[in-house]
């Protein structure tokens, strides 16, 4: 009911939004069938639930609610009862800690298997040159006069001036005159790989000495003053590099395997029956 009282299912064609609510209610009963049978084996295996572990899922969920939003509000457009809503989150915990059991019989990956996978799979890790910059931006009108872009130059030229005679930092200067939302992080635009910027900005990120601040440059959005902080050469990351994080991918994945398994051998055991 809430899917089809949505915005976007109103604008989707008949046969687009039938063959949707036929997916969606398809998934929502495989989903009702799965905790059916969870639960009861959850049951089963006397697994309990605190009631502070309650109270702080709760306090999860209103953290993860909108601002201006209450679990109150919440709760009374879905029709919920704390009552209904704490007996759900007891049996979802229950089915957790019970899918984390089975999870936990999963060994870790071993090196060999990361070694393999390593060697099969290169290409996820070759790494293109990148470059970690900041900058300070003073926009020009799109509409913009000679004279108007002129004055525009020399503000941002004796800002320039500043920090290259040492009187002013380059993140309280972004901070109060850069024209970009980076501003509010002293400048920093993070990372970032060839392509990703306009061609005037990238070749100063490319090609400015680290850590000198750069002669004003223009680009479409007006002049910039770039400082490059940190510039990493194409190549490829070592297998040290991804060792731990193949291994937690691997093991991962044999985790996810386990609980699947799990899930297909106690349908198989039960008795389902559907409706018309």
């Amino acid at each position: 009911a809430m899917m089809e009282a949505s915005p976007q299912f109103a604008a989707m064609p008949a046969e687009q939004a039938q063959m949707f609510k036929q997916q969606m209610q398809s998934r929502m009963v495989d989903r009702f069938v799965n905790q059916q049978i969870l639960g009861a084996e959850a049951d089963k295996q006397n697994i309990v639930v605190a009631d502070t572990e309650i109270d702080e899922m709760l306090e999860q969920i209103k953290g993860s609610l909108p601002p201006g939003t209450t679990l109150e509000q919440v709760m009374q457009e879905r029709g919920l009862e704390m009552t209904k809503l704490r007996s759900d989150i007891s049996v979802d915990l229950k089915i957790r800690n019970l899918l984390e059991k089975q999870a936990e019989t999963v060994p870790a990956a071993t090196d060999e298997a990361i070694a393999a996978f390593y060697e099969a799979q290169k290409d996820q890790f070759n790494m293109p040159e990148s470059a970690h910059a900041r900058h300070i931006l003073v926009k020009v009108d799109a509409g913009a006069d000679d004279e108007a872009k002129a004055a525009k130059k020399t503000e941002i030229e004796g800002y320039r001036q500043q920090l290259v005679d040492g009187t002013a930092e380059f993140e309280k200067l972004a901070a109060e005159h850069s024209e970009c939302p980076s501003g509010q992080r002293g400048g920093d635009l993070g990372t970032f790989e060839r392509g990703r910027m306009v061609p005037e900005f990238e070749t100063a990120a490319f090609g400015q000495d680290i850590d000198a601040i750069g002669p004003v440059i223009e680009t479409q959005f007006g002049f910039h003053i770039v400082q490059v902080t940190e510039r990493s050469e194409a190549g490829q990351r070592s297998f040290e590099d991804v060792k731990e994080e193949i291994a937690e991918q691997l093991t991962g994945r044999g985790k996810q395997q386990a609980v699947e398994t799990y899930i297909a051998s106690l349908r198989e055991g039960a008795e389902i029956k559907y409706g018309d």
